[in-house]
């Protein structure tokens, strides 16, 4: 069955030392967080800039690891996060998204038929094949939400930070998000906008200070949010 569990996770982030000070610092991010995400479930996470939330969702997705605690995945996570992240900027978007699949473990025979959606999804004619670091903000997107939503998956991420930047692509992707939506079995998404989390979520949590400060129904959690 599809999951997502945490269990004590802590995740801190490492600090510059101070001018003229060899002591080396850390922030704790996120704090014995302990988070059980089951089949079929919907949940906004909630919380003011700097709570925690594009990292805990990084963890869910893999890119990160915590520095203690356990995180079991029942299934593979579809991120759809910061534009451009883990990009090699020096190669090209068809080159990126080949490494990406073969890295994510999709069998190298299915990989051409992807890249050729991807390829025609994005619509970036001859800049495919150009290093990435040539690319506009938009056009990155374009290629980060492709590869995201390429192959349909049972755990769907998202970040309301994820930018699209050009009114007809993000037409496109609507249609796309909506069927990706309908298909995964969970889906996770951090978002300051309520209704667009009354509208796509029934659970929801609020971060504060790297810590769960309330778990419940979204429309609960969305006035809890703005009352704490």
């Amino acid at each position: 069955m599809t999951h997502i569990i945490l269990n004590d996770v802590v995740f801190s982030r490492k600090l510059e030392p101070v001018p003229g000070s060899q002591v080396k610092h850390s922030r704790r991010v996120l704090d014995e967080i302990s988070l059980s995400i089951l089949d079929g479930e919907r949940l906004g996470i909630l919380g003011a800039n700097g709570a925690g939330k594009t990292t805990l969702l990084r963890l869910i997705a893999g890119i990160f690891e915590p520095d203690q605690g356990s995180i079991q995945r029942g299934s593979d996570v579809s991120a759809l996060l910061d534009t451009g992240y883990g990009m090699v900027d020096s190669l090209s978007a068809r080159e990126n998204c080949v490494s990406k699949l073969i890295v994510s473990g999709v069998p190298k025979r299915e990989i051409p038929e992807i890249i050729e959606w991807i390829e025609g999804f994005v619509e970036l004619n001859e800049y495919f094949d150009q290093p990435m670091r040539s690319f506009s903000n938009g056009m990155f997107a374009r290629i980060v939400f492709a590869l995201a939503t390429a192959r349909r998956h049972n755990v769907v991420v998202i970040d309301e930070g994820f930018g699209l930047a050009d009114e007809y692509f993000q037409r496109k992707a609507q249609v796309v998000l909506q069927q990706l939506y309908e298909a995964a079995s969970i889906l996770v998404f951090a978002s300051h906008n309520a209704d667009l989390l009354r509208a796509t979520c029934e659970r929801g949590i609020v971060l504060k200070n790297g810590k769960i400060v309330f778990d419940g129904s979204i429309a609960e959690a969305i006035d809890f949010n703005h009352s704490y």
